[in-house]
């Protein structure tokens, strides 16, 4: 299954979560850096409130992703590309890949039972951020990569707990 009846499928599998919640580990590339900066904590979606994204190591802090906006808890602002980052996991998460297909274009591959969907953005200011997304996983997300114009990357691995669909 290829392309957008793939895409269909993900986005039929994913808007059937209601909630869904577990950890994630992060491990992020800084082209200036020889080293990994790695991080971790639990992440909650649910269908009514959105994500919230708890590092819990090695720093502590709480990100609430809503269809409203971000809200970083410190009152900080989100760079362009960290918004447009939080909303496609958010787009993703929530199934409503016609959103996304507002501002990146979906190249979907493999099948219903593992599937990736690469989102370029199409708009040049957050190309100037972010040159990709990919997104990876089978009844949920599984990793996120986010390759920067830059040449930093940061790996999310997701491992779902819990999960309530419809179904």
């Amino acid at each position: 299954m290829a392309g957008n009846g793939l895409q269909a499928e993900v986005a039929s599998r994913v808007q059937a979560v209601k909630s869904l919640s577990g950890s994630f580990k992060q491990q992020r590339s800084i082209s200036v850096l020889p080293l990994l900066l790695l991080s971790e904590g639990s992440f909650e979606y649910t269908r009514a409130n959105g994500m919230i994204w708890q590092t819990m190591a090695p720093v502590e802090s709480i990100v609430t992703i809503t269809s409203s906006g971000i809200d970083v808890g410190d009152g900080s602002s989100q760079t362009v590309g960290s918004a447009h980052v939080a909303a496609a996991l958010l787009g993703v998460f929530s199934g409503r890949f016609d959103l996304l297909k507002e501002q990146f274009t979906i190249d979907a591959k493999g099948d219903a039972a593992e599937w990736q969907l690469e989102l370029r953005p199409k708009s040049a200011l957050v190309a100037e951020q972010i040159v990709s997304i990919s997104i990876s996983g089978r009844q949920a997300i599984d990793t996120v990569v986010v390759s920067e114009a830059n040449g930093d990357t940061s790996s999310i691995s997701l491992v779902t707990e819990t999960i309530t669909t419809d179904k």
